[in-house]
């Protein structure tokens, strides 16, 4: 009897495999087991049975398939050990069961919600999605909290969860210090909404009481603040740009990698560090003109042609970083190394940790160049209001950006076009309708 590791050939709309543990017995017997996650077909080494190197998260992903490979083949040898022929349906139901024990019965005392939520977490990082597991950790450090202040025990049953402990709760986490967290609504929102997403799987989970819980918290609702998507005119990038030839170290770096970001089709600061020389396509004299990655926060594919100042950036940026080059490294900008990548603690730490030396070179540069300051989420805002500007549809910009659906992108633009209107309206009417036009 053999066990490995495979990709059913029924990708999903993203381009997605289903990963299973194939178990053969005999001539031509085979059993699936699914794992319960999904790899880019473009990511997986079929043969080898493992996700491709290149691929974001790779090692902790091949680990977590090399542990439950692992643990399928303990419980088959325990099976064998008990009896020399084996029906597969039977090795089947063993490595089920070793994969996907069935939940632990609720205690007498019931069901923790951290407690549940915690194992939630860490089955979130588990699967690879460290930063999911990060923002459940944070939202369940903050109820926690509230409920040793408001019961003076750890945790609390879901079965006894009240809309009275999730107000107190939304009230500690909005009230200002000392007395509360002084968090924004918009933030307090988020964590009252992941905490709902702990009980709706509880309640698929079949945890007592956590369908009536789920119902309590969707009633318990923070109104978000509208906040203006922040972004720059193609002019004020140009003024930018302008500021380039007189700067050099780091604060040259960070323009670069900002006006790539921006030229790029509005890529992401996580995968701008990550971009590969491998992933960027030449034409017959070395040009670069083609781009492709794969985006870190949803894992789609994506490219977009390289317009010349994207395209001179990178010529800049060959005899550097590129092969041969003095400060050689397979990654475009050189922010992160293999070592870094391989571990996703380490890569978002990298990351987030260069994101942030960027932001304040950026405000420096902005303020010297005399335009706004934004961020790295303001260059993806600035290309798609400068693509909207000049008339490209909705289909082009939401292709360019690598959203999921139209429906994504139409919600992405639909601040710009509010201010558009408020802005002409204002103009029209003149100076005191803005407090009217605020809702």
């Amino acid at each position: 009897m053999r066990l490995s590791v495979v990709a059913l050939p029924k990708p999903n709309r993203q381009g997605e495999l289903p990963l299973y543990l194939r178990i053969s017995h005999g001539a031509g017997t085979k059993r699936h087991v699914a794992l319960g996650f999904r790899v880019h077909r473009d990511d997986w080494n079929g043969r080898k049975g493992e996700v491709r190197r290149s691929a974001p998260e790779a090692h902790h992903l091949n680990q977590i398939l090399a542990d439950r490979l692992a643990d399928a083949q303990g419980a088959v040898r325990d099976l064998l050990a008990g009896s020399r022929h084996v029906d597969p349906d039977r090795a089947k139901a063993v490595v089920e069961a070793a994969l996907h024990p069935a939940p632990e019965s609720a205690a007498p005392d019931g069901t923790g919600l951290v407690a549940y939520g915690r194992r939630v977490q860490a089955d979130w990082a588990a699967r690879g999605k460290i930063g999911t597991s990060l923002v459940y950790g944070t939202a369940l450090g903050h109820f926690e909290d509230t409920v040793r202040r408001e019961t003076g025990d750890p945790d609390v049953d879901v079965e006894d969860l009240t809309p009275a402990l999730l107000r107190a709760h939304e009230a500690r986490l909005l009230a200002p210090k000392p007395a509360g967290l002084g968090h924004k609504r918009n933030y307090v929102a988020k964590q009252l909404s992941t905490l709902r997403a702990v009980l709706r799987r509880a309640a698929r989970d079949g945890v007592p009481g956590a369908a009536t819980a789920a119902t309590v918290a969707a009633t318990i609702r923070v109104k978000r603040e509208r906040v203006e998507k922040a972004r720059l005119t193609l002019d004020q990038v140009r003024a930018l740009e302008a500021a380039r030839p007189d700067l050099s170290g780091r604060a040259a770096d960070a323009l670069d990698w900002w006006l790539f970001a921006f030229y790029a089709g509005g890529m992401r600061f996580g995968d701008v560090a990550t971009l590969r020389w491998a992933q960027v396509d030449r034409d017959t004299d070395g040009t670069p003109t083609y781009v492709r990655w794969r985006q870190r926060k949803t894992g789609d594919a994506q490219g977009v042609p390289l317009l010349p100042p994207a395209a001179e950036i990178l010529a800049r940026w060959l005899p550097r970083t590129g092969p041969g080059g003095h400060e050689a490294s397979p990654f475009v900008f050189g922010l992160v190394t293999e070592d870094q990548l391989s571990d996703p603690r380490k890569a978002r730490s990298r990351i987030q940790s260069m994101n942030a030396l960027a932001r304040k070179l950026m405000r420096q540069l902005a303020e010297r160049a005399g335009v706004p300051y934004v961020g790295f989420h303001g260059a993806r805002h600035s290309f798609a209001d400068v693509l909207r500007q000049n008339g490209a549809s909705v289909y082009t910009i939401s292709k360019a950006l690598g959203h999921s659906s139209i429906a994504v992108t139409e919600a992405y633009l639909a601040a710009f076009d509010r201010a558009d209107v408020e802005a002409e309206m204002r103009s029209a009417f003149g100076p005191g309708t803005g407090a009217q036009l605020e809702h």
